[in-house]
């Protein structure tokens, strides 16, 4: 399978216009000997080898491939790879996954493997996820530096489509893309622009009155708007700054339109960042009413909340537990993940067509951690308590492993050859009983169904995702629940070797785990703790003799014998 659309990546006018040639055979430069193993790995890439005309390699190219190299190392280095010592096409899109929420807190499309994204007729991304990962590398496998310039690929995807949305921004304010723009009038494009990206509208051709009453919406519905609006036009005017001496109040500055897409795509590249602010107030209200220390909050309480704060904690129990917010181990003790309701798609911005802006895992940092400092896909648990304990984050508080812990780590080692599985379900379960408040709870394969609001009552057949008023009513009565927020009814049952609370965090001993098999090796399963009910999908498409590549399997002629995730009951 080739290529159906051509990529722009490298030779876009807008992109990298003005750059210099990093290598010019005729004038003999010497050549970095990294830049040449990415023109050699893309001249094996379908639609890649184009993208280097007459054998030019430009520098800010070059300088983002080692950026994004140095971001993905560890996790290259961490994850498990095939006899050729390669990625799978399916823990490389694990990766990229990985790598766009450590950046930017994007979830970009085609790199997440729920159903409804298998079931996505169009979907840009997932098609470009498709060729570029199974056409060329399905056999052999991904290196490292094919696992950059795909990461490029899709950032150039995005790129272009920022460069249609600014274009058609021009043309509604009689702006034309080949003039220069004068700084002060900047901020009204800026600000218009940002306020339908934020509000995840996408329709970039409103005219004046339709954007006015967006934006009046926005300024109402948002409590933090002027907080907002006061990031963009900072973070606007220090993007101006550094891109030309502009003075004081960077009146004598123009830009032209290249100048004004960088401006753009710098502010919605760290708009996720200021977004992560949002994310752990909304995270510390909920705590607020925290049931011990398990990271959980009673159903009847997250309702409570949503009726005098400032968030409308009003989802469906049905939608909770889809998406795998709902722990509901207590027998009519409904109550409400954290971690997982603040990183579901409830939280997210749907500001593009290629990706959503949602809260980051706030595990992914010590995660990493765990990468840098092993570089392997499994370690002695030993090694992962030192680390563990010496981690050091302002998302999470250092935790003092317990015993129940300590001997949980060690139980997982022993029925893996005394190793843990970095990426396995039963230590991502472990960090969460550690780190209840910021790691979400990894639950088994099957068990949720995370979807959009807007998949999910088409699915189900709702007409919204909030609870009427009998049903938070009847949560709140079932519960017992008095003024103070206290719970009155059926007291939580602890066991005697409970440690502030952790038995009453579920532990289950399933686990899911990435494996590299021989091609003579049969796998006994191809399940996914992370990404949830792919087994009906992977029969549709074998079944159809489909290549679609958005999920955790590859061609049928090979991938399901070299990698998949492995389940174990233990």
């Amino acid at each position: 399978m080739k290529l159906s659309f051509t990529f722009t990546l490298f030779v876009s006018g807008v992109a990298f216009a003005g750059a210099q040639n990093f290598l010019d055979n005729n004038e003999g430069s010497i050549v970095d000997d990294e830049a040449l193993e990415f023109k050699r790995e893309a001249s094996k890439m379908a639609g890649a080898a184009s993208l280097f005309i007459r054998g030019a390699i430009l520098p800010a190219q070059i300088k983002r491939a080692k950026h994004l190299k140095a971001a993905l190392l560890p996790m290259f280095e961490s994850l498990p790879k095939n006899q050729h010592g390669k990625l799978m096409p399916q823990i490389a899109r694990y990766a990229l996954h990985r790598l766009f929420e450590q950046q930017h807190a994007w979830s970009v499309d085609g790199l997440q493997s729920t159903p409804s994204d298998l079931q996505k007729k169009e979907n840009p991304v997932g098609e470009l996820i498709a060729n570029v990962l199974f056409a060329d590398h399905a056999s052999q496998g991904i290196s490292m530096n094919s696992l950059v310039l795909i990461a490029m690929i899709l950032e150039d995807r995005i790129h272009t489509e920022t460069v249609a949305q600014l274009t058609t921004s021009y043309v509604v304010q009689n702006r034309s893309t080949g003039t220069e723009m004068p700084a002060a009038e900047m901020d009204a494009l800026i600000d218009r622009y940002m306020t339908i990206y934020i509000s995840g509208m996408r329709e970039y051709d409103l005219n004046s009155t339709e954007y006015g009453e967006q934006k009046k919406f926005m300024e109402t519905s948002t409590s933090d708007w002027d907080e907002t609006t006061d990031w963009i036009h900072n973070a606007q005017h220090n993007a101006m700054r550094a891109r030309k001496p502009c003075g004081h109040g960077i009146t004598d500055c123009s830009f032209d339109f290249q100048g004004t897409t960088s401006i753009v795509e710098e502010l919605m590249q760290n708009y996720g960042k200021f977004n992560h602010g949002e994310c752990k107030r909304l995270k510390a209200t909920l705590l607020e009413v925290e049931d011990r220390k398990t990271g959980r909050v009673s159903l009847a309480d997250f309702y409570k909340k949503g009726m005098s704060g400032t968030w409308q904690f009003n989802e469906k129990a049905d939608y909770l537990r889809d998406l795998g917010s709902l722990d509901e181990s207590l027998p009519g003790q409904p109550r409400v993940i954290v971690a997982n309701y603040v990183n579901s798609w409830v939280n997210c911005l749907t500001s593009s067509s290629l990706y959503s802006v949602c809260c980051s895992n706030e595990c992914e940092s010590l995660l990493g951690h765990l990468e840098h400092h092993i570089k392997s896909p499994t370690s002695k648990p030993e090694r992962i308590l030192d680390l563990v304990q010496s981690f050091k984050s302002d998302d999470l508080a250092l935790v003092n492993v317990s015993q129940l812990l300590n001997s949980r780590l060690h139980q997982i080692a022993e029925k893996h050859q005394g190793k843990v599985p970095l990426h396995g379900r039963l230590f991502a379960q472990w960090l969460h009983h550690a780190f209840p408040q910021s790691c979400p709870f990894p639950h088994e394969a099957g068990a949720t169904n995370p979807l959009t609001p807007d998949q999910w009552m088409k699915e189900k057949g709702h007409a919204e995702i909030k609870a009427s008023e009998e049903e938070i009513r009847h949560a709140v009565e079932s519960m017992g629940v008095a003024n103070d927020g206290q719970i009155t009814g059926m007291p939580l049952v602890y066991e005697e070797d409970m440690v502030d609370g952790e038995s009453s965090v579920p532990w289950s001993d399933v686990e899911d785990v990435y494996v590299t098999h021989s091609q003579d090796k049969p796998v006994k399963h191809v399940l996914s703790w992370q990404k949830n009910a792919m087994v009906l999908a992977i029969q549709v498409l074998l079944v159809a003799g489909l290549v679609y590549g958005v999920s955790k399997y590859t061609k049928t002629n090979r991938s399901s014998k070299d990698c998949c995730f492995e389940k174990h009951v233990i």
